[in-house]
């Protein structure tokens, strides 16, 4: 179904629309059937208008190789670049050996955004426009992994005989050093909530293009994950984080695990950590 906070335009562009019946980012209802937390546009009217049939049955994924140099796993819409990193660490996991890994969307089809299962039940901008309900993220990851396991198998087509591929030095998309500027980074508030936590902190401004850091909790300096297994990190989906200003960001920690006396959220950028004070112990 389509989800209200989609006609409602994300952070970047506002629809005209916006704060019409429940059309506003983030509006939420008590999760329920297939749509879990969505809140349909025109609600069970909808399906008078879009009906069942419309939507696709069949999207396609592919995996394809060049050689062993680059894996390139598509998706047939817009993945969120948390989904895209999830993708890629499941694929590379399958499919060893090879130097270079990307993540495509738009391939071949477009069943609008796929997101994992908390920027579905967030119904920010992409989760409203998340087609198949709250697992949709999931079902590519493990399509993709499947795929990426059959390379090599008799019934994967093999062009290698037929093409070669022979990559020139490696650029990067961005010019300049790999590396943010770190120097400058500073630790800022720790503000604990009822079921939350923020951490704010001085990082890259927004006129430095380079990789970003990875924010994650730790308790004793190792990772925590929550008692399904989850890492409590950025790569999956406990944690908002968005800047304000030229270079002040926060990070908000849904708590899905329990917190211990020596926890923190902690930023750890290519040379510079930064760490909140201790979190509160207390269950998930």
């Amino acid at each position: 179904s389509l989800g209200a906070p989609q006609l409602a335009g994300s952070e970047a562009a506002r629809g005209p629309l916006y704060g019409f019946l429940d059309m506003v980012e983030g509006a939420q209802r008590s999760p329920s059937g297939c749509d879990a937390t969505k809140i349909r546009i025109l609600g069970s009217a909808q399906y008078k208008i879009v009906e069942d049939d419309q939507y696709p049955d069949d999207v396609p994924f592919q995996v394809v190789t060049l050689g062993d140099q680059l894996l390139l796993a598509a998706v047939p819409g817009e993945p969120t670049t948390e989904l895209g990193l999830e993708i890629e660490r499941h694929v590379q996991a399958k499919a060893k050996g090879i130097a270079h890994y990307a993540v495509l969307g738009l391939t071949n089809g477009y069943s609008t955004y796929w997101t994992l299962p908390g920027e579905f039940l967030a119904q920010h901008y992409e989760g409203g426009a998340t087609l198949y309900g709250p697992y949709q993220g999931i079902l590519a990851i493990d399509q993709l992994e499947r795929l990426a396991g059959e390379l090599g198998q008799p019934w994967a087509i093999d062009y290698r005989p037929y093409r070669v591929f022979s990559p020139g030095e490696p650029t990067h998309f961005f010019p300049g050093t790999r590396n943010c500027d770190e120097e400058d980074w500073e630790a800022g508030d720790t503000i604990v909530h009822a079921e939350s936590v923020d951490f704010s902190w001085d990082g890259i401004p927004d006129d430095q293009h380079c990789p970003y850091p990875e924010v994650r909790v730790e308790c004793g300096g190792n990772l925590l994950h929550d008692p399904q297994g989850y890492p409590q990190s950025d790569r999956w989906f406990p944690f908002q984080i968005w800047r304000e200003g030229k270079h002040r960001w926060t990070a908000r920690w849904s708590q899905h695990a329990a917190t211990t006396a020596d926890c923190r959220i902690v930023v750890r950028g290519a040379t510079k950590v930064l760490q909140s004070e201790l979190l509160p112990t207390r269950e998930p």
